[in-house]
């Protein structure tokens, strides 16, 4: 019966044994199954942040070339002279005359509205309005008044164009230097 309860004693020592070294490789198999169900979930959701960072990179960079060909059709405040010839050519162009064009800038809109007034018939004007609109610069007719003339098919005609432009950048004048670059000599 010795023996027996010896056995027993050993079997039970062995369980426990067992149950006291399994039970930790349990909870660390527990614990590296959480850690990687974390890492798991960490790694999904800066997938996906970078995916959606991919996506941003995209449309920031299809909207800034839409805002640089904008930019490029805006003229320079230098420019501006330009534009007004360019808007005399075109009324000369649909055969419509120009008696005054007057230019007008709001520095604080960046804004320049042109004044311009002449006589023509009503297509020659229709195709005039019709090259304002078409041109690749942003031009927006903001007035337009007709008055018939007295004799022919002729109207008289007043005309308010306004356009964005670009403000010159002030150059900064240049400081004289102060440190001796020639070595002292």
């Amino acid at each position: 019966m010795n023996k027996s309860l010896l056995g027993i004693f050993f079997i039970v020592i062995a369980v426990i044994l067992g149950f006291v070294m399994v039970r930790p490789k349990i909870a660390d198999v527990r614990d590296t199954t959480l850690e990687r169900d974390v890492r798991l979930k960490i790694a999904t959701a800066k997938q996906q942040r970078h995916d959606g960072l991919q996506s941003l990179t995209k449309t920031f960079a299809g909207n800034t070339d839409k805002i640089n060909k904008y930019l490029a059709t805006l003229p320079q405040e230098p420019e501006i002279p330009e534009v007004l010839v360019t808007l005399e050519a075109m009324a000369r162009d649909n055969s419509v005359s120009v008696e005054s064009i007057a230019p007008l800038s709001d520095t604080k809109k960046q804004t320049v509205s042109v004044a311009m007034s002449g006589e023509a018939d009503l297509t020659s004007i229709e195709r005039f309005m019709q090259a304002v609109a078409d041109n690749d610069r942003p031009l927006s007719v903001t007035a337009l008044s007709l008055t018939k003339k007295q004799e022919g098919n002729s109207l008289a005609y007043s005309l308010n164009v306004s356009f964005p432009y670009i403000p010159a950048t002030p150059k900064v004048a240049a400081t004289p230097s102060t440190t001796d670059t020639t070595g002292g000599q």
